[in-house]
């Protein structure tokens, strides 16, 4: 049985323009000569950057497409894995010290399954925080497309590991993807903060419009000459 060959196209192969924001990690897992498992390790959180027109901008993403076009390849309905509720997992250790409780450290990564948010802690004093994302599917069997949203909190954050997207049908090799994580308009973005220039003494009301203003301007020009935030390139075979 012939494995397949995991390869990059070049140096461009994977980029994350903005990857406290949103950073995409793809492998290809083979099952056999015609077929492959499409694995992610996706990081979201918060993206500080400067401007010049603007001052400093913090957003984060309420809501992203992770877009895969297939050449020589597809994706069958019944291939698709990664389809449901999923949700982040935070873990923080604590100790006592001198009767109090003291944080020491953290994990942060994305935990698949549905289960209520809130907060537990187990008899070894660890304690965890939940918080539930969506992810949904669009496309045809050539470009499929993942859809991922913030279902009660203000923006995605956490690490999703080792997410089995879909299983690929290879139809000829080498069969190359192309995927892209996108955002598609202004309410896709959520602005938490920043030193903006020129504003003194706004209202809050006044403020989220100049927000809005300024995340949509910033959206064209970010995005003008490249449409995505995450691009990576693979092929197999």
């Amino acid at each position: 049985m012939n494995s397949g060959v995991l390869v990059a196209i070049d140096s461009s192969g994977c980029e994350n323009r903005f990857p406290n924001c949103v950073r995409v990690e793809l492998e290809i897992r083979p099952i056999d000569e015609d077929s492959f498992d499409l694995v992610a390790d996706i990081r979201f959180g918060e993206q500080r950057i400067r401007t010049n027109k603007y001052g400093e901008v913090t957003f984060g993403l309420r809501r992203g497409r992770l877009k895969v076009e297939l050449d020589k390849g597809k994706v069958p309905l019944r291939n698709i894995k990664l389809d449901k509720v999923f949700q982040t997992e935070v873990e923080v250790k604590v100790q006592q010290v001198e009767g109090q409780e003291k944080k020491v450290g953290g994990n942060l990564g994305f935990k698949a399954g549905a289960s209520a948010v809130g907060t537990s802690t187990s008899s070894a004093g660890q304690e965890f925080s939940y918080k539930e994302y969506r992810v949904r599917t669009e496309g045809e069997q050539t470009d499929p497309c993942w859809v991922f949203e913030a279902e009660y909190m203000d923006f995605l954050e956490g690490l999703l590991r080792e997410a089995e997207l879909a299983t690929v049908n290879v139809l000829e090799k080498p069969c190359r993807l192309i995927a892209t994580f996108e955002v598609r308009n202004i309410e896709d973005i959520c602005l938490k903060d920043g030193k903006l220039l020129g504003i003194k003494n706004i209202t809050k009301k006044k403020l989220a419009v100049v927000e809005r203003w300024i995340a949509k301007r910033w959206i064209e020009e970010a995005l003008k000459d490249k449409p995505y935030l995450s691009r990576v390139e693979l092929a197999y075979g």
